[in-house]
């Protein structure tokens, strides 16, 4: 799903995925079939007259552009507003499948060249959907000057990434940091359009997850007239902003209210049965919980024992229970003066009972970390966390004494002075009382482990975000999820001093690792680059990861024919109200 996920994101209606080989996927798909599968049909289930969907966000959406958008919120609402080539939910099987969303496609013998022939669709203003749309929305995200967070999604296009930044290393690394950005040639990129409904995509390389990357907001088309027209304001209101998917976006009352109704003219609109979804803004887990108890929302996430106590006592309530995609976090600002010592960031990280946190925070729910890839997250038919081994358990048998490590830090820098009178300060991106109770679990653990003294700041999402993008912080927390079932996504986020969690940290030798991983076919050897990368990033310690996210979900049981693929992106297309 940047994913910048808050705390509180519950990731309602998503099941956990089963271990499935990628490279065989795309293969199976190279036929993508014309005719769509009739998503909500064939079920014993008739829908309701009445197809209001109420469900909710824990925050406001940072922005609709698809190239500059970077919290889950967002992606959550354009997921819906846009068609992206491919779409993916559960196959027949029960695994993932790609099946064809904005386009069909074919993939050249040597898997480097994939040809999408384009459906016929519209814009919401009537005008057609072409080929052009889409090469105008890779080449904007992909250009530098726009600062797409989710870039590096792409990176397998060719000549997607400028070739002086690839090969710097060292010094000459240091060097292209402090020099202009090279001249991008965009015509170079392996991206055009042949005509209005054929769009040709050339990588450098076969890539396993390339289809699924399609899939992503970042490859989600815009229309370059509506972008020179409204801007850097794209995106940002009702007015403007101009989609193609199933619904549109009808209400926007910033940080009240986003509703959206059904596109009469999206090409499966046959085939979608809701008709208006509102999506309240409300981060209170109070507010969220009583609003499902009274079914003003149709789906919630529950930790605390008395809500699952209650949930799970109404007969109309069912629960769905999955290991997540996603990883909870704090990240350290390594620009900052203390935390740009990896000795100080270890002690923060070893200083965590990631068992007690789980306990304390999460009341048992979830689990504790074992790294910073996820529990979902596989290569091949290999489940990468299995085979990664738990890297936090080895942090901690080699930092035995947190207190002892920091206060060598602090003698390494010169700050004797602050070893029994540090203070440091940490971020929190939500306001309500939790995050409160949060904050004072995390100041007694630091101040018990490593005598620091800490400041806690809560801030509104939004804030939180800004701060992080400008570096004004020492500590913040968050969740990130994977946009992809293999660990590229997760680690590419911290490739070549990346700014997409805002740690700013930068190892050659991991850069290395993470970009060969990406061009290697054979599985057994892309796990092992991915297994000596993430131990880099555990030693180094730019984040800590503290829990892995397990979802309890709680939804009624006329919500039908939902698709509860953790990697899906059918969102509301898929789904109907029958009983209520």
């Amino acid at each position: 799903m940047k994913k910048f996920v808050s705390l509180m994101l519950t990731l309602a209606l998503m099941l956990s995925l089963g271990a499935f080989n990628f490279v065989a996927q795309a293969e199976e798909a190279e036929e993508a079939k014309e005719d769509f599968v009739e998503w909500n049909s064939g079920t014993e289930f008739t829908p309701d007259e009445d197809q209001t969907f109420l469900d909710f966000l824990g925050s406001e959406p940072t922005s609709l552009d698809p190239a500059r958008a970077s919290d889950n919120y967002a992606i959550n609402i354009m997921t819906n507003i846009y068609e992206p080539l491919v779409l993916v939910h559960t196959g027949s099987n029960g695994d993932l499948e790609y099946i064809a969303g904005g386009a069909s496609w074919e993939v050249s013998e040597d898997g480097t060249v994939y040809t999408f022939h384009l459906r016929d669709n519209q814009w919401w203003d009537g005008q057609p959907v072409t080929a052009q749309d889409y090469e105008y929305a890779l080449k904007r995200a992909i250009d530098p000057a726009t600062g797409a967070p989710y870039v590096y999604l792409l990176s397998d296009i060719l000549n997607a990434v400028p070739e002086e930044a690839e090969e710097a290393d060292g010094e000459e690394a240091e060097d292209a940091e402090e020099a202009e950005a090279p001249e991008f040639d965009m015509d170079a990129v392996g991206v055009k359009a042949l005509d209005d409904k054929t769009l040709e995509i050339t990588l450098k390389a076969p890539s396993a997850t390339f289809l699924h990357v399609m899939s992503q907001s970042i490859a989600f088309p815009v229309r370059q007239d509506k972008i020179e027209e409204f801007g850097e304001a794209y995106g940002t209101e009702t007015d403007k902003v101009m989609g193609n998917g199933p619904f549109t976006i009808t209400e926007w009352t910033h940080n009240t209210k986003i509703v959206l109704e059904k596109n009469d003219t999206y090409w499966n609109a046959a085939n979608v049965v809701y008709t208006t979804v509102e999506i309240p803004i409300m981060s209170d887990e109070n507010t969220i919980m009583q609003s499902f108890m009274n079914r003003e929302i149709f789906a919630a996430g529950a930790t605390k024992p008395e809500w699952r106590e209650k949930f799970e006592a109404d007969p109309d309530v069912e629960k769905i229970t999955m290991d997540n995609i996603a990883t909870f976090f704090m990240m350290f600002n390594t620009q900052d003066e203390l935390f740009s010592n990896a000795k100080v960031r270890r002690a923060f990280s070893a200083a965590l009972d990631r068992e007690d946190f789980n306990e304390t925070i999460w009341f048992g729910n979830l689990k504790p970390a074992t790294g910073w890839v996820p529990l979902t997250i596989y290569v091949g038919d290999q489940n990468y966390r299995e085979a990664a081994g738990n890297q936090v358990d080895a942090l901690h048998e080699q930092v035995p004494d947190p207190k002892a490590l920091l206060d060598e830090a602090l003698t390494e820098m010169g700050m004797e002075d602050k070893i029994d009178n540090l203070e440091v300060s940490i971020i929190l991106g939500a306001t309500d009382a939790w995050f409160r109770t949060f904050g004072e679990y995390l100041q007694s653990v630091f101040k018990e482990v490593l005598n620091v003294d800490l400041k806690v700041e809560q801030l509104d999402w939004t804030v939180f975000s800004d701060r992080v993008s400008k570096s004004d912080y020492q500590i913040g927390y968050m969740a990130w999820g994977s946009e992809l079932i293999e660990p590229n996504a997760m680690l590419l986020i911290h490739a070549d001093g990346s700014p997409q969690v805002g740690t700013y940290w930068n190892n050659e030798e991991y850069n290395k690792l993470v970009h060969k991983a990406q061009n290697t076919v054979d599985d057994a050897e892309r796990l092992q680059l991915y297994i000596d990368a993430e131990k880099i990033l555990m030693e180094e310690s730019p984040v800590a990861p503290v829990v892995h996210s397990v979802t309890n979900t709680y939804r009624y049981d006329f919500l039908k024919n939902v698709d509860d693929l953790v990697w899906g992106n059918m969102g509301y297309r898929q789904g109907f109200i029958s009983g209520k």
